[in-house]
């Protein structure tokens, strides 16, 4: 009789230990971890929608639009434009620009157009405003 022995295991080379992902930097180096949903319904029916947010959004009813305050749990809110019907996007970020640069001490030094698309078939546009605001000592 020949008894057959499996062959020894071959060694192993152990693996190389993962490399933790690097943390983000820049821009991205202030995003938050995601955030409960909050749905929100505009009072007159006109859209609805669900966003990220610590607390219920804030509704402001304005003529031919609703203004969504968004609490993200840091200083400021996220506000956000929805409108009845389809608008200047030029001109809505000339306005926007012009509402920022009328607060006393702020200055807008660019305001870039960053992606157009579209979403549930309505189009949206992103903009990125760089401004500075002066201290109070300068204002």
């Amino acid at each position: 009789m020949t008894t057959v022995r499996p062959a020894p295991p071959a060694p192993q080379t152990p693996a190389a230990p993962e490399t933790p992902p690097r943390p983000p930097s820049g821009p991205f180096s202030r995003e938050l971890e995601p955030l409960p949903k909050q749905r929100v319904n505009s009072t007159e029916g006109i859209f609805t929608a669900e966003v990220e947010a610590v607390a219920a959004p804030k509704l402001t009813r304005h003529e031919g639009s609703t203004r969504l305050e968004i609490p993200l749990g840091t200083e400021a809110t996220l506000g956000c434009f929805v409108y009845e019907r389809p608008i200047d996007a030029a001109g809505a970020v000339l306005a926007v620009a012009k509402a920022v640069q009328g607060h006393q001490g702020v200055t807008v030094r660019s305001l870039t157009p960053t992606d157009v698309s579209v979403v549930a078939d309505a189009p949206v546009m992103f903009v990125d405003v760089d401004y500075e605001v002066a201290s109070p000592a300068t204002v």
